[in-house]
């Protein structure tokens, strides 16, 4: 049987089935509380009980605690049989520093240089500064060294976390040069040196060492290259389940467990059980909840790699452009694609990027539907400083600049900007409840982008059917660093469109119950407060983003006009507006919105 899936609640296993004891052993390996859980199986046999060429059993607890999913592996002690149709143990090193495993590492690597999907486009980049492995000769073990000649180097995606970091400085910068010993680094850093050294590369990239972390200049430049320095990395090590720099990536792991089960005819099936979270509940895809996918600044990281291998508490998987592979090999060579939203619309881009007409997209892969996709998956991450929303997106962006898409503002392309603007908080944090949104809340930040919301956000999804209804004409914002890609001045933007003026909206949305407001920040309407009373209407308009033709609805952006100027301030959206009744109402003209 192949892709078998079964769903079962624990207290109702049979007393007297081999496999309903296997689970209930099983079960003492998660939660042991057979009361709080259910049960998953997936099942992913080929060939006969006996002859079994790709098999993955995996058992999936699904609890009500922190963990609410936690997976079993079984594997059989012997060979598969009729009794005993289980894959045979891959016997996973326990020690993640082992020959066997580095070995392995190494296999992986020589396998994907034959791929010619996994070679650098980045030509002859070098990073402007490497950590050099050296022999000790000179009483240090490490040194940052700027090689003029291109090298293989590896390159480390990690959380900081909170513990203290010795970056470099410019003070300590020409000793750096000289050299220094690893062992002041903080774990994951002198585990990432280990096996750089291990896999025969003498050289690494580590941001907290290779950019002066107290040079403005220099960091801003550096962040607008993150794509370059993780695309030309010769593999990206990732310490995939660290929440801190200080926590390592090479620990022991957990030793398998011996149970066995009869049969009605007493056969003995032996099995060896091994907890395992490194892929979903349904062996699809690879689990993403561990601490290095909620944080920012490795969503670029990841993507920009030509290869990765994520350490995780019970194995090593390895990811590249062709293919994936893990040490459990529970679901083989073969490779998936990127299950995430936001990595999908990167990969079609990035191909569009290479491609001899980059301008080239049809009508099911619109430019702006992608690039949201991609904002919106970033947005739900984590960063520890709210300034480096830009700068922790600035190599994706600058791989998609290669597209042409027109001026880059603030986290929004030009390009279909109509649908990047159609973006809606996901979270209303309650200190942020306010009577009537304010104009004056971060006024350095531009009300029209996503970053104008330090939480997460949501876009409504981009059709075939949906038509722009306004136009980007220009600019004033300058950027604000030496990266083009990263925050920018105090300014605007000025679009071509279609608007209706507030007043009619108010006395329209009394009439539509199905017309959705968004607004930028929770409105409390008490009960002396009427809608008339909340927003001063005669200053608001409606301007339109897309008419979803399918459904003959308008989106539109809710502005209102700042006390001083021509110019106007976003502070929501609405919604399902009937196209016959905005167009009806709406003016043609030029608009401003800082």
């Amino acid at each position: 049987m192949r892709g078998l899936f079964c769903y079962v609640v624990l207290p109702y296993l049979s007393e007297t089935c081999v496999l309903c004891n296997i689970i209930r052993q099983c079960l003492n390996l998660v939660t042991g509380d057979l009361r709080k859980s259910a049960f998953a199986c997936r099942f992913d046999w080929t060939g006969t009980a006996a002859n079994i060429s790709s098999p993955a059993v995996q058992l999936c607890f699904r609890g009500h605690d922190e963990r609410p999913h936690q997976h079993v592996h079984l594997y059989s002690k012997g060979k598969p049989s009729s009794h005993n149709p289980f894959f045979s143990s891959l016997d996973i090193p326990r020690n993640p520093r082992s020959n066997e495993l580095l070995g392995k590492l190494k296999a992986w690597l020589l396998n994907c240089d034959t791929h010619s999907e996994c070679v650098s486009m980045e030509g002859d980049f070098v990073p402007a500064r490497l950590i050099c492995i050296t022999d000790e000769a000179d009483g240090y073990d490490t040194r940052v060294s700027s090689p003029t000649d291109q090298v293989r180097y590896a390159a480390l995606s990690y959380c900081w976390g909170s513990s203290e970091q010795p970056t470099t400085t410019k003070a300590n910068l020409p000793a750096r040069y000289t050299g220094f010993q690893s062992s002041i680094l903080p774990k994951t850093l002198q585990e990432a040196i280990f096996v750089t050294k291990s896999l025969g590369l003498k050289y690494i990239w580590i941001d907290s060492i290779c950019i002066v972390q107290d040079d403005e200049n220099e960091w801003s430049v550096q962040a607008s290259k993150m794509a370059s320095i993780y695309a030309a990395a010769y593999v990206v090590l990732a310490a995939t389940s660290a929440k801190d720099s200080s926590d390592g990536f090479l620990h022991l792991r957990e030793m398998p467990s011996r149970i066995s089960s009869h049969d009605r005819w007493g056969h003995v099936v032996e099995l060896e059980a091994m907890r395992n979270d490194s892929h979903d509940c349904y062996l699809n895809s690879d689990s993403t909840d561990f601490p290095l996918f909620k944080r920012g600044w490795c969503l670029q990281e990841r993507l920009m790699a030509r290869r990765v291998i994520h350490f995780l508490p019970h194995e090593a998987l390895f990811v590249c452009s062709k293919e994936r592979q893990c040490e459990c090999d529970i679901i083989g060579k073969k490779f998936t694609e990127r299950t995430t939203s936001g990595a999908r619309a990167f990969k079609i881009l990035s191909s569009l990027a290479e491609s001899e007409d980059p301008n080239k997209l049809d009508q099911s892969k619109r430019f702006g539907g992608l690039w949201t996709d991609i904002v919106q998956e970033y947005s739900s991450m984590t960063l520890t400083n709210p300034k480096d929303v830009l700068p922790a997106l600035s190599g994706i962006a600058s791989s998609v600049a290669k597209l042409n898409p027109g001026p880059y503002i603030e986290g929004l392309w030009a390009r279909d900007i109509a649908y990047q603007l159609a973006w809606s908080p996901n979270r209303y944090p309650s200190e942020r409840q306010c009577a009537v949104p304010s104009l004056k809340d971060e006024p350095h930040r531009p009300t029209f982008s996503w970053t104008h919301w330090q939480y997460g956000i949501d876009f409504k999804d981009q059709r075939k059917y949906d038509e722009s209804l306004c136009t980007f004409l220009s600019t004033d914002m300058e950027p604000a660093t030496k990266n083009p890609y990263g925050p920018g001045l105090a300014g605007s933007i000025r679009l071509h469109g279609k608007t209706v003026s507030g007043l009619d909206l108010n006395q329209y949305i009394g009439t539509s119950p199905s017309t959705h407001i968004k607004l930028d920040q929770d409105v409390a309407f008490g009960l002396e407060i009427s809608q008339e009373e909340a927003f001063p209407w005669e200053r608001m308009v409606l301007l339109g983003l897309y008419h979803d033709t399918a459904f003959d609805r308008v989106c539109a952006l809710l502005l209102q006009r700042c006390e001083e100027g021509p110019e106007y301030a976003r502070i929501g959206l609405v919604e399902e507006l009937p196209a016959p009744w905005f167009f009806e109402y709406a003016v043609d003209g030029p608009v401003t919105i800082i």
